[in-house]
């Protein structure tokens, strides 16, 4: 069986770069229940109604890039918004006030991207992140769409959800986290893109998280198979 093993250094250039600092807090990957991710997020403030994952065979099409990046989708146009995305990285200037006044999609005179570009360095087990230059940058276009986020979505118990969910908003809202990412920075993050999308008086936002812990649903296989260093 081939373990897949994917370093924290593709993190590096997708975000700022806060992945695998000493003080973020990161712990140890493991395996989590229905109850351990919405305990988690009502410990820390956050309403735990709305949580989902994905399948294990789509988890790389997230954590290398998205895991600590906002998603908002308009629902009406299917459209993403890539608010907060700078040359494809996840550099918002004030991620207390992303998402506070957007306006309803049909509203906004210079529509934002929706399209991402991807950049990572992978790095084989075993060699030295000092060592990262000596590999190739990899680039690619990230081309998003709600009607992607609703197929990759799959409940705590690993159900298909409706292709009707999320219509009665303006905007959807996917905030992703993990419990491996830790207490420290992830939460402060959090707290700040959704009380932004919260205060948000012109557009109705509908938020939901999204964990990207591995799901007891996967089973041990796949379980046993994805690792995160």
């Amino acid at each position: 069986m081939i373990k897949i093993v994917y370093i924290f250094f593709v993190f590096f250039c997708f975000s700022c770069g806060f992945i695998a600092k000493k003080g973020y807090g990161v712990k140890k990957q493991r395996t989590e229940s229905q109850e351990s991710v919405k305990i988690w997020l009502g410990d820390h403030g956050f309403n735990a109604d709305d949580v989902y994952s994905v399948a294990p065979q789509d988890y790389y099409n997230f954590i290398p890039g998205l895991s600590q990046a906002p998603l908002l989708f308009d629902t009406h146009t299917g459209n993403f918004l890539a608010i907060g995305f700078s040359n494809g990285k996840y550099c918002p200037l004030e991620i207390d006030r992303s998402f506070s006044s957007i306006l309803p999609y049909n509203l906004i005179m210079k529509k934002p991207d929706s399209f991402l570009i991807s950049r990572k360095i992978v790095i084989p087990k075993g060699v030295s992140i000092k060592d990262a230059h000596k590999y190739p940058e990899e680039s690619d276009t990230l081309l998003l769409s709600i009607d992607y986020i609703r197929g990759a979505l799959k409940t705590l118990a690993g159900e298909t959800i409706s292709d009707k969910l999320f219509d009665k908003e303006n905007y959807l809202l996917v905030i992703p986290y993990a419990l491996f990412l830790g207490n420290k920075l992830q939460v402060k993050d959090l707290k700040k893109v959704y009380f932004s999308a919260q205060a948000n008086q012109f557009s109705k936002i509908k938020i939901i998280f999204l964990n990207l812990d591995k799901q007891e649903w996967w089973g041990d296989e796949w379980n046993n198979k994805i690792s995160i260093n």
